[in-house]
C-alpha cells in the first residue's frame, strides 16, 4: 500500500541494508526469535525503525532536491515527521501516544516489540538535528548540521561496521563516533556534531567546564558550564582588591597565563584561576647547598642559585654578600642579581664556588636583602668540607742532546699543575715526548693539570742532519752521489770525474755556478743544499792552412771546413775528418803537409786533438796581365770575353816581345788566333824554337805551342812579333792570351 511514497519504499529497503549488514553475527534476539540484522524490539529496533527513516529521507532529498521534506509517506499518508517527532502518534500498550524526541520521554509498549515505531523518534530527531542543525527544546543543546549526505553517510558506516544486533542508543551513538572518526578524523566537526546531536536527545552528554578561584577570596570566574563538543568556550578571572591574577591552571599544569582564556571544547574541564596577594616575593632555588668535600686549595665548580620574583610586585634586590665565620672559604661570582629590579615572574642568576684555606667543615651564607615584606633577608646557608690533599711525584729525564726544566723528581700536589720545558742542544733537535710511557710528540713544553697521580715525562733527541743531493748529466760522475746525509756543522767534500772524451762544463751549487771545478766542499752545514755537477764531450780544433803560389778550397767531411772562408773548425774528440782540396781554374793541387797527410789525395785526420794541416796550390796558368810576364815594345790591351782572363794583349810592332820565366818541366802558349795575325818568333831558354803562325780565318783559342820533358827548374821563353805573315792573314799582329806551366 506504501509503493506510492518514494521514501516508504526506500525505508524498506534501509531494512534490507539493516538485515545484510556483514559484522553482525546470526544471535537470539529478547523475544525468543534469531537474526543478523538489528533486533527488532526495544532500543535496537527502534534504532532499526529510524536507521530505515533516515534512508528513506536521504533517497527522497538525493531525488527531489530542494523540495524534500523530513516526513515519512506524505505521498500516501504521513506517518513520521523526523524534525517534529511528537507531531504523529503510535500505536503503544493500548492506545496511540505522541512519538517522543527525547529519552525524558521513552515509552517501553507492551506490545510492537516495546515500541519500535513509537521510539524511533529520538533517534530519529537525533539525525534531523545532526543534518539540518538546531538548538532541542528540552535539552536546550545547540547542533551545527553537517547535511544529510555526511549524516547518511556516518550512519550507513556505523550500521555496517559498528552496530551490533542488541545495540541500543548509546551504542548506536558509539558507533556512530568511530564511523564519523574513521570518515572525517579524530576530533573533527563531524565527530563533535554526532556527540552534541545524540546528547540532544539525551543519549551522551556534552562536555562540563568547571570553573573556580584559588584562593577563593582572591577573585571571581565565570564563563563554566555545558557547551557543545567541538563549542568555543571562553572563561574570565577577575582579580578582587589587593590580589593578582597568575594563571589558569588545569590538574595543576598551567594552560594559560590570560585572564581571558578561550579554547575548543573537546570534553569536559576542571580549570581554576590562581589569584596572588598583590606584593613581591622572593623566591630561591635552591634553599640551601653541601659542596661536598674538597681538597685545600681546590676550587669546587660553581652552584647556580636562581632568584624568581614569585609575587605580584616589582623584587627590588640590594647587594648580596657572603656572611659567617667561613665566608672566605667562599666565593661569589658571576652575580646577575645585585642592584636588580625584578619584574613578576622574572629571574636572575647568581654563583657560588667553595675553595677551603684549610681542612674542616666550613660554614657560610648568601645574604640577599630586597623589598619582599615578609623576607627583607634571606639567608641561603653553605657548607662545604676542606681536607689536605695528598702529592704526587713527577719524574722528569732528559736524553743526550737536551735537556727539561725542571728535572729530577717533582712533588706536585694534588690538584695542582706542573709545567716543564723541553729544549734541544745546537745540533740536535726534539724526537719526542713521552708521557707515562706515551708519546705526546716533538713538542716543547708540557704541563700537568690536576694531578691525580705519580707521572712520568722523558725527552729524547737526535742529530740535526741535512741532505746534500749530488747529480750529474751525462760524461762524468759526481763521489759521493744521490742524497748524502751531512750532520749540523760538519763538512762534505764531493769530486767530480769526467769521463773519457769528456771534460767538466759546469757545477751548480744549490743553483749558482761555482765554475769547472773538480772538487767541492760544503763546510758548516747548517741547511740543505744542491750539487749538480755538468759535463760536455771534448772538441779540438782543426785548422787548414793553404800555401803556394796556387789557389783552390779545401772541403771536410763531416762538413765545417770549406775553406775558402772557414778554415777552422772544432770537432768532437774523435771524430774521423776527411779534407778534400780542390784547385782552381788556372792552380794545382800539389800536396799536403802536417796532421799525419801527405801526397794529393784526400787527407784524413782523426781529431784526438788540436791539428794544422796545409795545402799546397801551385799556380799553372799565367794571364796575359800578370807581373810575371815581361812586355818589351808597344803592347796593346784587348777585351774578349771568350778569352782566358776575359782580355789578351797585342802587338804590331816588329820586334816587341814578351818574356815569362817560369818554374816547371813544360810550357804552353795560349793564343786568340784570327785572320789578321801574323806569325811569331819563340825562343825558349834564349834558344830559338822556331816561326809560330798564328792565322787562322776564324777566330780560334787554342795552345798554338807546348814544349815539355824540360830539366827542372827555372826556364824562360819568349814571344816576338817577326813581321812576318801567313800570305792569307791581312795583318801582321801577334797576341799573348796566357801561358801555362806544365808542372
Amino acid at each position: 500500500p506504501f509503493s506510492g511514497a518514494l521514501d516508504a519504499v526506500a525505508h524498506e529497503w534501509g531494512h534490507a541494508v539493516t538485515e545484510k549488514a556483514s559484522q553482525r553475527q546470526v544471535v537470539t534476539c529478547q523475544s525468543g526469535y534469531q537474526t543478523t540484522e538489528l533486533c527488532y524490539e526495544y532500543e535496537s529496533g527502534a534504532l532499526n525503525e529510524a536507521f530505515s527513516d533516515w534512508m528513506g529521507t536521504a533517497v527522497e532529498y538525493y531525488y527531489r532536491g530542494y523540495n524534500s521534506n523530513w516526513t515519512m509517506g506524505e505521498d500516501i499518508k504521513t506517518l513520521r515527521d523526523l524534525s517534529n517527532p511528537s507531531a504523529y502518534t503510535s500505536y503503544c500498550s493500548g492506545q496511540n501516544r505522541p512519538q517522543p524526541d527525547h529519552m525524558n520521554g521513552y515509552i517501553n509498549c507492551s506490545n510492537d516489540g516495546g515500541g519500535v515505531h513509537l521510539n524511533s523518534g529520538i533517534p530519529n530527531k537525533m539525525f534531523y538535528l545532526l543534518s539540518e542543525g538546531g538548538t532541542h527544546p528540552v535539552s536546550n543543546i545547540t547542533v551545527q548540521g553537517i547535511g544529510i549526505s555526511s549524516a547518511i553517510w556516518i550512519a550507513y558506516r556505523a550500521n555496517m561496521d559498528y552496530w551490533q544486533n542488541k545495540a541500543t542508543f548509546k551504542d548506536a551513538l558509539d558507533g556512530m563516533v568511530a564511523a564519523a572518526e574513521d570518515i572525517y578524523g579524530l576530533n573533527s566537526n563531524e565527530v563533535n556534531q554526532v556527540k552534541n546531536a545524540w546528547a540532544a536527545v539525551g543519549i551522551g552528554t556534552i562536555p562540563a567546564i568547571t570553573a573556580s578561584a584559588s584562593p577563593s577570596s582572591g577573585g571571581t570566574v565565570s564563563g563554566g558550564g555545558s557547551y557543545p563538543w567541538g563549542a568555543s568556550a571562553t572563561v574570565t578571572a577577575s582579580a578582587n582588591s589587593g590580589y593578582q591574577f597568575v594563571n589558569w591552571t588545569e590538574n595543576g599544569n598551567e594552560v594559560s597565563r590570560s585572564a581571558t582564556y578561550t579554547f575548543t571544547v573537546n570534553g569536559s574541564r576542571t580549570l581554576v584561576a590562581n589569584f596572588t596577594v598583590d606584593k613581591p616575593i622572593i623566591s630561591i632555588s635552591p634553599t640551601s647547598h653541601n659542596f661536598g668535600y674538597y681538597y685545600v686549595g681546590e676550587v669546587s665548580p660553581p652552584r647556580n642559585f636562581i632568584i624568581t620574583n614569585t609575587g605580584t610586585q616589582a623584587l627590588i634586590i640590594g647587594s648580596i654578600y657572603l656572611i659567617g665565620v667561613d665566608a672566605s672559604d667562599f666565593i661569589k661570582e658571576n652575580d646577575n642579581c645585585t642592584g636588580q629590579t625584578l619584574d613578576v615572574m622574572t629571574s636572575c642568576t647568581i654563583q657560588a664556588r667553595f675553595s677551603p684555606a684549610s681542612a674542616g667543615i666550613k660554614n657560610a651564607s648568601l645574604s640577599i636583602p630586597s623589598n619582599d615584606p615578609d623576607n627583607g633577608l634571606l639567608d641561603v646557608p653553605l657548607t662545604g668540607t676542606g681536607a689536605t690533599p695528598p702529592t704526587f711525584t713527577i719524574a722528569a729525564t732528559a736524553g743526550i742532546g737536551g735537556s727539561i726544566t725542571s728535572s729530577g723528581s717533582i712533588t706536585v700536589t694534588q690538584g695542582g699543575s706542573q709545567t716543564f720545558t723541553i729544549a734541544s742542544n745546537i745540533g740536535y733537535y726534539i724526537l719526542d715526548v713521552q708521557v707515562d710511557g706515551i708519546s705526546q710528540g716533538a713538542i716543547t713544553s708540557y704541563t700537568f693539570t690536576n694531578v691525580t697521580a705519580d707521572h712520568t715525562i722523558s725527552a729524547s733527541f737526535v742529530n740535526i742532519t741535512y741532505t746534500i743531493t749530488a747529480t750529474t748529466g751525462a760524461g762524468g760522475n759526481i763521489s759521493p752521489s744521490g742524497a748524502v746525509t751531512v750532520f749540523y756543522g760538519s763538512s762534505q767534500t764531493f769530486t767530480i770525474t769526467p769521463n773519457t772524451g769528456y771534460h767538466v762544463a759546469d757545477v751548480l751549487v744549490d743553483g749558482s755556478s761555482v765554475g769547472a771545478v773538480t772538487t767541492y766542499t760544503f763546510s758548516n752545514v747548517t741547511s740543505n743544499h744542491t750539487i749538480e755537477a755538468n759535463f760536455a764531450v771534448n772538441t779540438y780544433a782543426l785548422t787548414v792552412s793553404k800555401t803556394g803560389t796556387g789557389a783552390g778550397t779545401i772541403t771536410s767531411v763531416p762538413t765545417g771546413i770549406n775553406c775558402g772562408s772557414d778554415c777552422t773548425e772544432a770537432y768532437v774528440s774523435g771524430t774521423v775528418v776527411t779534407l778534400t782540396a780542390t784547385p782552381a781554374t788556372g792552380s794545382i793541387f800539389t800536396g799536403w803537409s802536417g796532421g799525419g797527410c801527405s801526397g794529393t789525395g784526400t787527407c784524413t785526420v782523426t781529431m784526438n786533438s788540436a791539428a794544422n794541416v796545409t795545402a799546397t796550390f801551385t799556380k799553372i796558368r799565367f794571364e796575359e796581365n800578370d807581373t810575371a810576364i815581361t812586355y818589351t815594345g808597344s803592347w796593346n790591351t784587348l777585351t774578349c770575353l771568350p778569352c782566358s782572363g776575359g782580355a789578351l794583349k797585342y802587338s804590331t810592332q816588329t820586334g816587341a816581345r814578351a818574356d815569362f820565366s817560369f818554374n816547371g818541366r813544360g810550357i804552353r802558349w795560349i793564343v786568340a788566333r784570327a785572320n789578321m795575325l801574323g806569325k811569331a818568333k819563340v825562343y825558349l831558354d834564349s834558344v830559338y824554337v822556331g816561326l809560330i803562325d798564328l792565322y787562322n780565318p776564324t777566330p780560334q783559342y787554342q795552345v798554338v805551342l807546348e814544349k815539355t820533358g824540360l830539366s827542372p827548374g827555372n826556364h824562360t821563353i819568349r814571344i816576338e812579333v817577326s813581321g812576318q805573315k801567313n800570305a792569307s792573314s791581312t795583318g801582321y799582329a801577334i797576341d799573348i792570351d796566357a801561358f801555362e806551366i806544365v808542372p
